[in-house]
């Protein structure tokens, strides 16, 4: 599914115990290593406990797997259900042999046993789901465990379970004892050795660092408890959201999301998940954002006019001033801050040139519509052609002031807007 989407090899966060994926954690090396002491010491039973999902299984395949194979013979007795005499065929098929004709099945097992320590070598059993065990099957592994060859043992059993069997109680009640010593513990996981625990598993999948999990491995210790399984369940189901929603970002806020999605799950309610938007924008919003800023400054009518004029025309001289040289300029207005406009500026005249075109042609069309409607009004006939002109002057100086090449220039503007230009009405007759 996700696989390929983070350029994984494999899923790196299955729930079935997989001895590819065991990672040496403080908890788990600490286990191994008191099962092995008990070994070496001579118990002929060791039993490994642990809460559901804590590694046990994955714990005692890594016990088999380090022991030296040039002097034990390891293997499983996986989900055990035997009953009966069968129990010593599935061992002896465990072991690599099958019943030699004509023995039964415990001589069969027990010549083989033999033949281990006459080559220097002893067998340890791994029985996986141990707490299952009955009364009749602890016999059995009893009398195994009870062969001695040249004083030596020949096989030992490891008991793997939630718990010690009941059984195990039942025959102490009998006068059976078999001494099996205190059971070996797997504890949880902290922080760091979830955080450990989850990069391992990642890296043996092919990870490149793709989701990056970061410090969103505290938060998955709080939620899962340092439970293997629990973490592996939860991190897959991470894994699959940001897949089909297209993400790669692990935050604290996803955790949550999809470990109470998962626990409405298991509780038979029905749930959604929405995930949490990213914590940092997307470059692509980014720049739309800003695309869309408004480039200029919020100023009023007035004050974006006058700074539009200000930017366009040249100081003007003093009226009946003698002298020759230009007055100094004003000073200038502090800068107003203004937004930065990343969109591409389409080539063509100036926004404050455009603004003093357009306001010379409001007033040659004002002055039009005036002469039509109102021949009777002489004092505004008299103001028109001096509001005109004044207009017209103020738009053929801002656009000789415009730089060259600022875009193509308006031929009617200058043409049609000289005081003889207006149309006069002849004065009503006697």
């Amino acid at each position: 599914m996700y696989e390929a989407y983070f350029g994984l090899a494999k899923l790196p966060f299955c729930i079935a115990p997989d001895s590819r994926f065991y990672v040496d954690t403080a908890p788990h090396r600490a286990a191994i290593r008191t099962l092995k002491d008990r070994l070496q010491r001579g118990d002929e039973f060791v039993s490994l406990v642990g809460d559901f999902g804590a590694g046990k299984t994955t714990v005692g395949r890594q016990l088999l797997h380090e022991m030296d194979h040039k002097r034990h013979l390891a293997a499983e007795l996986p989900r055990l259900r035997i009953a009966g005499d069968q129990l010593f065929d599935r061992v002896a098929e465990a072991f690599g042999t099958r019943r030699g004709g004509g023995l039964p099945p415990l001589g069969s097992v027990l010549h083989q046993l033999e033949g281990l320590v006459r080559d220097g070598r002893d067998a340890l059993l791994l029985v996986d789901d141990a707490q299952h065990l009955d009364v009749g099957t602890l016999r059995r592994l009893h009398k195994l465990t009870a062969l001695r060859v040249e004083g030596e043992a020949a096989l030992r059993v490891c008991l793997v379970g939630h718990a010690m069997p009941l059984a195990f109680e039942a025959m102490q009640l009998v006068g059976r004892h078999m001494n099996f010593g205190a059971p070996v513990r797997v504890g949880p996981l902290d922080a760091a050795g979830t955080h450990e625990y989850i990069l391992a598993r990642l890296g043996r999948a092919g990870w490149r660092g793709r989701p990056a999990f970061g410090a969103a491995t505290v938060a998955i210790h709080e939620r899962c408890m340092g439970n293997p399984v629990r973490i592996n369940r939860l991190c897959g189901h991470i894994l699959l959201h940001l897949y089909m929603q297209g993400r790669d970002d692990v935050t604290a806020d996803i955790v949550r999301a999809v470990d109470e999605l998962l626990q409405a799950e298991l509780r038979g309610e029905p749930a959604t998940l929405a995930l949490p938007p990213p914590a940092t924008p997307d470059p692509h919003v980014v720049r739309q954002a800003a695309a869309a800023a408004v480039p200029e400054a919020r100023l009023s009518g007035d004050a974006l006019m006058t700074r539009l004029i200000a930017k366009t025309l040249p100081a003007m001289p003093a009226p009946h001033s003698g002298s020759t040289t230009p007055p100094p300029a004003p000073p200038r207005p502090e800068p107003v801050a203004e937004a930065v406009d990343t969109r591409p500026r389409r080539r063509g005249l100036p926004r404050s040139i455009a603004a003093l075109a357009l306001m010379a042609i409001g007033g040659v069309l004002w002055q039009a519509v005036l002469s039509l409607s109102a021949r009777d009004v002489s004092p505004l006939r008299m103001a028109r052609p001096a509001a005109a002109t004044g207009l017209a002057t103020l738009a053929e100086q801002a656009i000789a002031q415009s730089p060259t090449g600022a875009g193509p220039a308006l031929p009617a503007a200058s043409a049609s807007l000289s005081p003889g230009s207006v149309p006069r009405s002849s004065p009503p007759g006697p």
